[in-house]
């Protein structure tokens, strides 16, 4: 039986079909060289092996399958044992008289399957030579193929070149890729190159002058070289398979491989638009890197950058080339200036979106890891490609010479114009809250400064008090109060000039400069230019700082120019702080001038207000005042002494005193104002409007004399009713303008719970309208006031001056009946 068995074991092995024959446990007691290579071993790693270790999913049913066998056959079919293949293994089990015996057959997938291998393989990630080599290893494993390339035509060196390479044994694969990808063939040669000219599959074949595989060039009993053709029945590309069993590829060539051809092509086109992208693109950075020029490519699809040393070195990176998201390359261009690149890369695809150019050109900042801001310019140009993708590639180079000398020169003429702005200031400038804030703006634009502070000192009633001008605040921001006491570093403090200060290295100022606890990042700051300010006492009447985000950014240019301005502020805030103090004399003296302000009347509720202008003059000749005629009759009368000032305040004094006199001795009112209208022409040489009106509290009849000044109007409990007191027939000029003055009076009745309303000019004119815009507003606001007088006069005038700042000084009187 022995003898029998080794007979039929000699007989096994030299059949050509793919048969094993098997023990009932399922050992592979002998087989064919066939049966081996369709498990995907070697004949003896076979033998003497379980068969179902080499079978793939659903080799686990095989010890059944033999457990059941009788005399007919069973097929079982199991998945190919080959990573990733998408073939099945047909098992045909018959028993014989020495045991079982089983027939392997690898059947291949449709063309449909590989079809479906090869797209999720090249649609898994942007195109490449890996996904290249995923294609190419679907259709390896898809049938009986050891090993395999694929090339692609380069039609400018009218050369084939490899692009990928396959191989079954991973042992194997690196010499395969090694000697295929070192290789390139010209039409004809090799058998590549013979199918790329002959433009059809060439079947085995000899290699001719391809060496690549050299001694084991004879393991591969079929070769099969296959065109790829794209667009116009070009060819593109070859695909290269050779296995080392005898197989008929012609018409596995014929369906599965026309059918991923077009995918194939369309990926081969891809790669071979960046490969000359990308060969250009080498070639132009080695000229530009010789010139300091850096240089990257940009994928419009993905978005990923590949870039030069150089160019990774101009944007604060590691000096070395790289590849990777757009922001990576990008992580220290200043955030100021970043939308403007996104800007330009969204335009290129649509170049017509810009300006019909292809080239865009932007400038813009990088700050290196020692905190130095560099500029760079970029110009960045599109190409569509044949494959309709769009190439961006961008050549960068540092232009910081040429913006600091471009600065240099803006801020040069900056400073001419600053200069003159400040100096405007000084001469115009009476105010001193008005002059800090032209100066800290005008300082902070010439010296190119992110903020600009301005600390200085107020007259107070009893004491100086610091007050601040800030400049570069966001618009719209809230300006808090100055620190309570400003604490100035010694050194700084008996400095006589401009300091330059670095926010790192000196402690003492950083701390200084955030006890300002200014409404910004000051936190950010690097670079500072304190500047005194002193008069021409040489006594510091304050202090200028000046803060950038950029280390070393202000100049010894600069500190000349802070000094030119220290000194000219320092003259400036000593002549604003001269008319502060007058002003608050004035003002004082003006204060003095004018009646109580809780004037009282029988039967009657009354309200005096005095508000200044806030165009910064505040004392002006505005007045007031409530005159007892006896009998139940009040006299009540605004005016408005022409000017301001000491003088405007004095004369106010004057008039009011006068008329009150003449009133309170019986004199006519048309008389006395014929008697003030002297004195304005011949003595104090001014005018004055007024308006004087006589009410009697018990009855309510009034009567209005009106020269030159607005109406008063009588207003209803609700506001909802107004009317006007005193027409243009009755009205005279102003006083101090002719000589003879005729004026009379207008009669009215002021009814119980009606509101008589006197006021100055001040409280309805504002700039750029005209007098009736002014009354119209003032006749609507009275509606919905408080039922009480103080509060009804306060909302009134703050609505009127939340519609529009007066200009000039107001005062009001008001009277309620009971």
């Amino acid at each position: 039986m022995a003898a029998d068995r080794s007979e039929v074991e000699t007989v096994l092995r030299a059949l050509p079909s793919a048969v094993a024959l098997l023990d009932d446990e399922g050992t592979v007691v002998e087989a064919t060289e066939r049966a081996a290579a369709a498990v995907g071993c070697a004949r003896a790693d076979l033998v003497d092996t379980p068969l179902a270790d080499h079978l793939g999913v659903g080799g686990d049913r095989l010890g059944a399958a033999l457990r059941d066998l009788g005399a007919d056959e069973v097929e079982i079919r199991v998945a190919d044992t080959y990573g990733g293949s998408l073939s099945e293994v047909h098992l045909r089990l018959a028993r014989s008289p020495h045991g079982p015996v089983c027939a392997i057959e690898r059947r291949n997938p449709t063309a449909e399957d590989l079809l479906a291998a090869v797209l999720h393989a090249v649609a898994s990630s942007d195109v490449g030579p890996e996904v290249l080599e995923r294609a190419l290893g679907q259709i390896g494993e898809s049938n009986h193929w050891d090993l395999g390339a694929l090339w692609a035509v380069d039609d400018a060196a009218g050369l084939l070149r490899p692009v990928a390479t396959w191989t079954r044994d991973p042992d194997g694969a690196d010499a395969h890729r090694r000697r295929t990808m070192q290789t390139s063939l010209a039409v004809g040669e090799g058998l590549p190159g013979r199918a790329w000219a002959e433009r059809g599959p060439v079947v085995d074949g000899d290699a001719g002058d391809d060496d690549r595989l050299g001694a084991d060039a004879g393991r591969f009993a079929t070769r099969l070289h296959h065109p790829i053709r794209g667009g116009g029945d070009q060819v593109v590309g070859v695909i290269e398979l050779l296995a080392e069993t005898d197989e008929d590829p012609a018409a596995w060539a014929d369906s599965a491989l026309r059918a991923v051809e077009p995918v194939l092509a369309h990926v081969l086109d891809r790669l071979r638009d960046r490969m000359a992208v990308r060969a250009a693109e080498g070639r132009l950075a080695a000229a530009l890197d010789a010139g300091r020029f850096g240089v990257a490519g940009v994928d419009a699809g993905s978005g990923r950058v590949e870039w030069s040393s150089r160019m990774a070195a101009l944007h604060g990176q590691t000096a070395v080339s790289g590849a990777g998201p757009l922001s990576a390359l990008l992580a220290s261009v200043h955030s100021d200036d970043l939308d403007e690149i996104q800007r330009a890369l969204r335009s290129l695809p649509d170049p017509a979106a810009v300006d019909g150019s292809p080239l865009r050109q932007v400038e813009y900042r990088v700050r290196h890891d020692e905190g130095q801001l560099r500029w760079l310019s970029t110009r960045i140009t599109a190409t569509v490609l044949p494959s309709g993708q769009t190439q961006v590639a961008a050549i960068t180079s540092d232009v910081t010479d040429r913006k600091q000398a471009e600065q240099r020169t803006q801020r040069r003429t900056m400073a001419i114009e600053g200069l003159q702005w400040v100096s405007q200031a000084i001469i115009a400038g009476r105010e001193l809250r008005d002059t800090a804030i032209a100066v800290a703006h005008a300082a902070t634009g010439v010296l190119g400064a992110v903020y600009g502070v301005v600390l200085y000192q107020v007259p107070g009633d009893t004491a100086d008090e610091l007050a601040w001008a800030l400049s570069g605040l966001p618009p719209g921001s809230e300006i808090p109060s100055p620190p309570a006491e400003l604490d100035v570093p010694t050194d700084l403090d008996a400095a006589h000039g401009p300091a330059l200060v670095d926010l790192r290295s000196q402690p003492d100022v950083r701390a200084f400069v955030l006890g300002l606890r200014l409404p910004v990042e000051v936190g950010t700051m690097r670079s500072a230019l304190v500047v005194p300010i002193r008069g021409e006492g040489q006594g510091r009447l304050g202090t200028m700082v000046f803060l950038h985000p950029d280390a070393g950014y202000f100049t010894e240019d600069d500190v000349r120019l802070a000094r030119s301005i220290g000194t000219s502020t320092g003259v400036a805030v000593e002549n604003a702080k001269h008319h502060e103090q007058q002003r608050l004399a004035a003002t004082a003296f003006q204060r003095e001038l004018l009646p109580d302000s809780t004037a009282t009347i029988e039967g009657a509720d009354v309200c005096v207000r005095y508000h200044p202008g806030r165009d910064g003059i505040e004392v002006g000749g505005d007045w007031y005042d409530v005159i007892d005629l006896g009998d139940d009759r009040v006299g009540l009368a605004v005016g408005d002494v022409c000017g301001h000032g000491l003088t405007a305040a004095a004369h106010m004094g004057q008039f009011r005193h006068s008329f009150r006199a003449l009133v309170q001795s019986s004199v006519s009112p048309e008389e006395a104002l014929r008697v003030l209208n002297r004195l304005a022409l011949e003595e104090l040489h001014t005018t004055m409007t007024i308006v004087y009106v006589e009410l009697d509290t018990t009855t309510g009849e009034c009567r209005t004399w009106r020269c030159g000044h607005l109406p008063p109007l009588i207003a209803d409990r609700d506001g909802g009713v107004v009317r006007w007191l005193g027409d243009d027939d009755h009205r005279g000029p102003m006083l101090g303008f002719v000589p003879e003055l005729r004026v009379s009076p207008t009669a009215d009745r002021v009814a119980p719970g009606e509101l008589l309303f006197l006021y100055s000019d001040g409280l309805v004119e504002r700039r750029g309208e005209s007098i009736d815009e002014g009354l119209d507003r003032l006749a609507s606001s009275f509606v919905g006031r408080s039922a009480d007088i103080e509060t009804a006069c306060d909302e009134l005038y703050q609505l009127l001056a939340d519609q529009g700042p007066a200009a000039d000084d107001t005062a009001l009187l008001a009277v309620r009946r009971h």
